[in-house]
């Protein structure tokens, strides 16, 4: 058996597949496949030469060549059957959402700051439509978790509020469903001061495109030169980073929310 063909079976074998999906998926036989797995539990290598040794970008190539790629193992919240079914009702209600509708919601979510040891944690605003042409600010919690009361005075007092009125009598409020967000005191709150919320899924903090922000600002800041050790150089860097995103990459926002939802788990 030549070497590259038995890396492939350890490689399929390491990425879950069976000895029959092997056997099927390189064209041999299934004792061809069992012999190559038991050699290689043996002897950790693919051959019965021990001086001979394949070189990984080898066994890389092989696999490209027969559409095999290394992909991130899927992740994600654990979702009931009531989960789910509100997960696609979600689907069918925004799915088909164009930019006139997206431009009047504000997506939130929050992401604890951590260079070295628990510190506080941040809120982010923004709006991923396209009749304003500016990214919403960052916003800091510091000391301690985050609680409705604190909710309502430090995010959507101070900040949530005001924007509404910037946008007007179609605004959309959308949060995560955090625990502190559904208390008594934000909803009456919200309703005190008028402010619409975006029904939004349980159990669905995949679904939110400011995850995928965040995923793409925490990549900028680990590119920098110097990487902050502290609270404070962390916000900094943050702070940079946020102001250099394109406007073109948040108004992306939609066709990436679309897309997420036709690829979700339902």
């Amino acid at each position: 058996m030549l070497p590259e063909i038995a890396a492939q079976i350890v490689a399929l074998n390491n990425n879950g597949q069976s000895v029959r999906y092997s056997a099927q998926h390189l064209n041999i036989p299934r004792s061809t496949v069992q012999d190559a797995l038991s050699r290689f539990r043996e002897t950790h290598g693919f051959t019965r030469r021990p001086d001979l040794i394949i070189a990984a970008p080898t066994v890389r190539r092989r696999l490209k060549e027969r559409g095999l790629s290394a992909k991130t193992p899927a992740t994600g919240p654990i979702l009931t059957v009531g989960h789910r079914r509100a997960r696609r009702e979600l689907a069918h209600q925004y799915v088909n959402w164009g930019d006139n509708e997206w431009k009047n919601v504000l997506f939130t979510d929050e992401s604890r700051l951590n260079p070295r040891s628990p510190d506080g944690c941040e809120k982010v605003w923004l709006r991923p439509g396209e009749r304003y042409k500016a990214h919403t600010d960052l916003v800091f919690v510091e000391n301690g978790a985050m609680t409705a009361h604190r909710y309502v005075l430090e995010c959507v007092e101070s900040d949530v509020v005001p924007y509404a009125s910037f946008i007007g009598e179609n605004f959309l409020f959308m949060d995560d469903n955090a625990r502190p967000h559904m208390a008594r005191i934000v909803v009456r709150y919200l309703e005190q001061v008028g402010i619409r919320l975006l029904p939004w899924s349980a159990n669905s903090p995949d679904l939110n495109p400011i995850e995928h922000v965040w995923d793409f600002l925490g990549k900028r800041v680990r590119r920098r030169q110097l990487r902050p050790e502290t609270l404070n150089g962390l916000r900094v860097a943050l702070q940079e980073e946020w102001a250099q995103i394109p406007q073109d990459y948040i108004q992306s926002m939609p066709k990436w929310f679309k897309r997420r939802y036709k690829s979700s788990r339902w």
